[in-house]
């Protein structure tokens, strides 16, 4: 058993998170790619669904239920413990939020930016309120897959 969950210790970030790393080189703006804005959040929107897809694959919820009877017989602050207690804790976590709505705040990220862009070089902060309200919005909604006394928002 322990070598399963070494072999999956290694597997596991790297289904979840491809996506995520390859946001960070998307979401960034050199000189060179002025204009692509549109395209960098239609990916970035993408990538994001897809690492969301990846990170809430119901094959990680039955490996970790598989390992779950072997960390038990672990002590509390084995490193394997504290790896199946997080990824679960994340996995739950990311199960509630459907791809899509991922897909959606993602997509507003990038075009967030490209706005912030335009706006800071003539300190032309109105210009942000309106995606601000929109990241308020998109906040609102995520904390709402996460409420106590539903299962999903009431948008």
């Amino acid at each position: 058993m322990e070598d399963k969950i070494r072999s999956r210790r290694r597997s596991w970030p790297r289904r979840a998170t491809w996506a995520r790393s390859e946001l960070c080189c998307i979401g960034t703006s050199p000189p060179a790619c002025r204009g692509g804005g549109p395209a960098r959040a239609r990916q970035m929107s993408l990538l994001g669904r897809l690492g969301h897809e990846a990170a809430t694959d119901p094959a990680i919820g039955r490996l970790l239920d598989e390992v779950q009877p072997y960390a038990e017989t672990l002590p509390y602050d084995d490193d394997t413990v504290a790896l199946v207690r997080v990824a679960r804790r994340h996995y739950e976590r990311a199960v509630k939020v459907p791809p899509q709505f991922m897909a959606e705040l993602y997509a507003h990220a990038g075009e967030s930016g490209m706005v912030w862009e335009r706006a800071r070089p003539e300190n032309d902060f109105a210009a942000t309120r309106p995606m601000l309200e929109k990241t308020l919005d998109l906040s609102r909604r995520l904390a709402e897959y996460f409420a106590p006394t539903s299962t999903s928002p009431t948008r």
